[in-house]
């Protein structure tokens, strides 16, 4: 049903994420990877120390989970999110970034940059990172809902525009209103309204098989 396009999926925390994490600490990429079977998630974990580097396996795999360190050798974090949404394959990925700075206002301009979650590694734990990689991928599916149906409604009102414009249409309505007409010249009051009844009702069938419900 098209009103179902609307509602985001719920992340099942069961079924197998493939993930990347960026970060250029093999102790900080180790810390992630224990925690990560601390959880209970099911993730299968790439790693990768450089945006360079990151950018490579971007182009190798289609990933649902991305973790970003905002601190990398190469630059930073926030370089990282925009080398993200260049990859056609990766940028509707969930994104989380990760920090061990204190800086106020990096989590707002992460957001703007299309991150969906962010964390701090003090608060790091097996519970912290489930939450937020389920909260991250929610907003994800959310966002990604919301895209597919800002790119979808002008389609849809097009094809009924033309659907009601378009010879099929006229015609049915044409062999309709003259039946219609027809009728009460031979003095069946009823025939108008049923005919235009049963022209709605043949109409909305052939709607529902185009478009199916709404």
């Amino acid at each position: 049903a098209m009103h179902d396009l609307m509602l985001p999926e719920t992340p099942d925390p069961r079924r197998r994420i493939n993930a990347l994490i960026l970060d250029d600490d093999e102790h900080d990429r180790s810390r992630f990877r224990r925690f990560s079977n601390q959880s209970q998630l099911s993730i299968d974990l790439h790693e990768e120390p450089t945006i360079e580097r990151m950018a490579v396996k971007l182009e190798q795999q289609c990933f649902d989970l991305i973790i970003v360190d905002y601190n990398l050798t190469d630059g930073d974090g926030l370089m990282a999110l925009e080398q993200i949404k260049r990859s056609v394959a990766n940028r509707a990925s969930a994104i989380v970034m990760i920090t061990g700075d204190s800086q106020p206002n990096l989590p707002v301009r992460a957001f703007r940059q299309g991150c969906h979650d962010f964390i701090s590694k003090e608060d790091l734990s097996p519970g912290a990172l489930q939450e937020t990689v389920l909260s991250a991928m929610r907003l994800a599916n959310e966002r990604m809902s919301q895209v597919l149906m800002d790119r979808l409604q002008p389609l849809i009102f097009e094809a009924i525009n033309e659907s009601f414009h378009g010879d099929a249409f006229k015609a049915m309505l044409d062999k309709t209103m003259n039946e219609a007409l027809r009728g009460r010249q031979e003095g069946d009051a009823q025939m108008p309204s049923e005919g235009i009844s049963d022209f709605y009702t043949s109409y909305l069938a052939d709607y529902k098989e185009k478009f199916g419900e709404i």
